[in-house]
Formats: C-alpha cells, sequence, structure tokens
C-alpha cells in the first residue's frame, strides 16, 4: 500500500509540473523551435564541410547534417533537464514548496516526480527533432526500433540533467543565481562534449576532456544509432555508463532535496 502511495505522489507531482508546461505557449514555442533552427541552419551552413575528404573521414558520417542531429537531440536535453531546477526556485518563492512539504506527500516522490515531468518535456521535444531530421534527409540507420533505443538514452541522459539541476537549486532563492549558475554548467559541458564537433579535430587535452564530458556517453550512442547502426559494444558500454550516472544523481537529488531548508 505504501508504494502504491508513494507512486501516486510521484504521478501527481510530475502531472502538476507537465500542466504548468503546457500552459506556457511561449516556452514550449521556443523551446521547439531553437533546435529545428539549429538543424535548418547550423547543418546546412556547415554542409561543405563534407566537400572536404579529410573532414568527411574526421566526422565518420554521411554528412554533417546527420553528424550534427544527434549532439542537436542531446543539446535539446541538456537545456530542458537543466530548466527542471526552474520550479524548485519558483515554487519555493511562491511558498508552494513549503506548503507541500508540510503535507504527507513523501520528500522523496517530489524530486523524483520533477524529473520524470522533465523526462516526458525532453522526450518530446526530441521526437520533434527526430522529425524534423527525417524531413532534412537525415537516414536513421536502425529505423523505428533505433528511434525506440535513442529515447531510451534521451530519458537517461535527461533524468541526469534534471538530478544535477534539481540537487542545486534546492536552496537557491532567485532565479538570476540559478541562471547564472546554470549558465556556468551548460556551456563548458557542450564545448567540451562530442555534440556539434569530431573529437579528432580537437587538441589533445580537450579532446582528454571530450572523453570524461557525460554529454559524450549520451551522443556516441545516439550517432551510432543513426549513422552506423547496431554497434552493441558501444551501445551497451554507453548504456550501462549512464545507467550508473542516472543512479548516483538521482540519489544526490533526492539527499540534497531531504536535507533542503523549508
Amino acid at each position: 500500500m505504501k508504494v502504491n502511495y508513494f507512486i501516486s505522489d510521484i504521478f501527481y507531482v510530475c502531472l502538476r509540473d507537465l500542466k504548468h508546461y503546457l500552459k506556457q505557449r511561449v516556452r514550449i514555442m521556443a523551446t521547439l523551435i531553437q533546435p529545428i533552427i539549429w538543424l535548418v541552419l547550423i547543418g546546412n551552413l556547415m554542409s561543405g564541410l563534407t566537400a572536404n575528404p579529410l573532414t568527411l573521414k574526421f566526422l565518420d558520417a554521411p554528412s554533417y547534417l546527420d553528424f550534427m542531429a544527434p549532439g542537436v537531440m542531446v543539446m535539446t536535453t541538456l537545456f530542458t533537464g537543466l530548466f527542471a531546477g526552474v520550479r524548485v526556485v519558483w515554487d519555493r518563492r511562491l511558498e508552494i514548496l513549503q506548503k507541500m512539504l508540510s503535507t504527507p506527500l513523501s520528500r522523496t516522490a517530489i524530486p523524483l516526480g520533477k524529473i520524470a515531468a522533465a523526462v516526458v518535456q525532453g522526450n518530446i521535444q526530441v521526437i520533434i527533432v527526430l522529425l524534423t531530421a527525417l524531413m532534412l534527409g537525415v537516414t536513421f540507420k536502425t529505423g523505428l526500433a533505433g528511434i525506440m533505443v535513442i529515447l531510451i538514452f534521451i530519458s537517461l541522459f535527461c533524468s541526469i540533467m534534471a538530478s544535477i539541476s534539481i540537487a542545486l537549486s534546492v536552496n537557491i532563492r532567485n532565479m538570476e543565481t540559478f541562471f547564472a549558475l546554470m549558465n556556468f554548467i551548460t556551456m563548458p559541458l557542450m564545448l567540451t562534449s562530442k555534440a556539434m564537433f569530431p573529437v579528432e579535430a580537437m587538441p589533445g587535452w580537450l579532446k582528454f576532456i571530450a572523453e570524461w564530458n557525460p554529454i559524450s556517453y549520451a551522443v556516441i550512442p545516439l550517432r551510432t544509432l543513426v549513422t552506423k547502426g547496431w554497434d552493441w559494444t558501444v551501445i551497451w558500454q554507453s548504456l550501462i555508463i549512464l545507467c550508473f550516472f542516472a543512479l548516483c544523481f538521482l540519489a544526490g537529488a533526492v539527499f540534497f532535496f531531504k536535507r533542503a531548508r523549508a
């Protein structure tokens, strides 16, 4: 019975955040249009790179658009996950969080519900990116089954980013501090990963960082599924690493949330 109540708590926290998300039409349009702009403009702008055989060898993909599409999916998920903490800060400012904490609602269920809501949002946005990529001519080597596996990776990665965001946001009381902190995290993660640029073209020190960047473990299996096919060595290795990170950061988010000041 307690398990049923716990699952119910997670569901209603998730549902509340999703309802709030669906009311923000401007935010929905912005989050959906931005990755489409990346694909359409940057993907085509950089498509001339593949005319150079050396660059094409670095990309190890039929075109820059094929190389870039998985990176755009991951970056979209990165922003969605890190945005999860906004609801925590906002709920605290409106004293909604204090009211939630004073109810019988499980303190563990609150961060898990918010993370679940971020995962749903991330999958919706990535599906839009997938459809846009297909319309632009990106060929998914693994077909529909590969797309389903991509969504599994996206869910894991989004839960990691949302966990980090919530763990950092529990004691932040103003939006300015939160967004400054998220920008500080986002830009280095993006620019030192394999999302947008081939690692073979990076200098040695940056290549070393990219190899250990958690974003790379989400990008590489997606890029493999899109451009190469069922390379199970890459897929399983990345899946195990992301599952490990997801469990660790989920536990961290719950830990910090339970210790948070009301």
